[in-house]
């Protein structure tokens, strides 16, 4: 096997597992069996191996001591910590898109994911998010704000018919709304605000799901 085509190999192993994870076909704190693994996509250990090595850098899986590698739960505390963690990238984000570009670009592509949204593309409001970090062009963020959306993906694919039944998708629907308002006008601050009390909203819906 080439080099390249080992690359692209483990590649396609890592996001095979990395989605088994983020929809909960592998649930929230499975062992991870590297052998049941192989033979579940019919590789050889090494890929395995190192999509798991990939994933515990995302904070996907986590190393237990005697115990092996097993898929990361979550606690209440994580939660919060994750949508505080979430609303501070994203308005820093947001602070350097605007400081690096014009108002009117943001707003003009943030118009494309809100409209998919209203047309339930199902991947439109993380692109909503997505386009602060764009615009900001800063790669250690990025990468940070990739990190978490894996966290955040699993604890919405858990909470899914509990949120449903809150009507996220009305609320966030009407949040983005607000923040692209205020990036339109040029109002940095209030769309900082408007970005952190979606994120409030957020934590305490998910926390309502839990109880």
């Amino acid at each position: 096997m080439t080099k390249l085509v080992k690359q692209v190999f483990t590649e396609q192993i890592y996001h095979l597992l990395r989605n088994d994870i983020l929809s909960q076909s592998i649930a929230c704190s499975q062992k991870l069996n590297i052998r049941e693994l192989q033979a579940k996509y019919g590789v050889s250990g090494s890929p395995v191996r190192e999509a798991i090595s990939r994933l515990h850098q995302e904070g996907l899986v986590e190393y237990l001591p005697n115990i092996g590698t097993k898929v990361i739960d979550f606690k209440v505390t994580d939660i919060v910590e994750l949508q505080e963690l979430h609303s501070s990238l994203d308005c820093s984000a947001l602070k350097l898109a605007m400081k690096k570009n014009s108002y009117q670009d943001i707003a003009a592509e943030l118009l494309v994911f809100l409209e998919a949204q209203k047309q339930n593309d199902p991947s439109a409001a993380h692109q909503f998010h997505n386009t602060f970090y764009r615009f900001a062009n800063n790669n250690r963020l990025q990468k940070s704000w990739e990190h978490l959306t894996g966290q955040l993906e699993i604890i919405h694919t858990l909470y899914a018919n509990q949120l449903k039944a809150l009507a996220w998708n009305d609320i966030e629907l009407h949040d983005h709304t607000k923040i692209y308002e205020s990036v339109s006008t040029n109002d940095l601050e209030t769309a900082l605000a408007r970005i952190e009390e979606h994120h409030d909203k957020s934590l305490t819906l998910l926390l309502d799901c839990i109880k």
